[in-house]
């Protein structure tokens, strides 16, 4: 039986239509990058436009969102996959930081091939950063477990 990442990778894979503008990250992410994390969900991050076209695609509304002290998208979507994970999809996210609220865009964009297709995550170091930006308690546990599989990776 395939596990809930699986069927919840199978569901979004199936339905997603082609774009380059979207990147998993999170829990879901650093699993599939090879790190023993249990992830509680799927966190799709793509521009607003992007999951407009992506929840048109899977033939769902955006939820009504509102933003915390942390994090705040233009577009949320949270789907229950039946028998998987929960999967978040986030249009136009923006973290605050130091600087105010920053626009999550990642830079980089590594395939990862499933055997539903290819997922895209940023590159390791910049989903450092990005735990990093986050800051809670569960990234920042994330991040030493991310920084621990790249010095075990080192040149690889």
């Amino acid at each position: 039986m395939p596990d809930a990442l699986a069927i919840s990778l199978s569901y979004l894979l199936q339905r997603l239509p082609e774009r380059d503008d979207w990147w998993l990250i999170g829990s879901g992410a650093l699993k599939l990058m090879g790190l023993d994390v249990a992830p509680h969900d799927v966190d799709l991050l793509t521009t607003e436009d992007g999951g407009r076209v992506i929840l048109a695609a899977i033939g769902v509304e955006p939820d009504v969102k509102g933003a915390d002290d942390r994090f705040r998208s233009s577009l949320f979507k949270r789907i229950k996959v039946p028998g998987g994970l929960d999967l978040e999809i986030m249009g136009g996210l923006e973290v605050f930081g130091a600087e105010g609220w920053r626009w999550l865009r990642p830079q980089t964009r590594q395939p990862i091939e499933t055997p539903y297709g290819n997922v895209f995550v940023p590159a390791a170091c910049e989903m450092l950063s990005i735990l990093d930006l986050f800051g809670r308690p569960k990234d920042m546990d994330r991040a030493g477990k991310l920084r621990d599989h790249m010095a075990r990776h080192v040149g690889e």
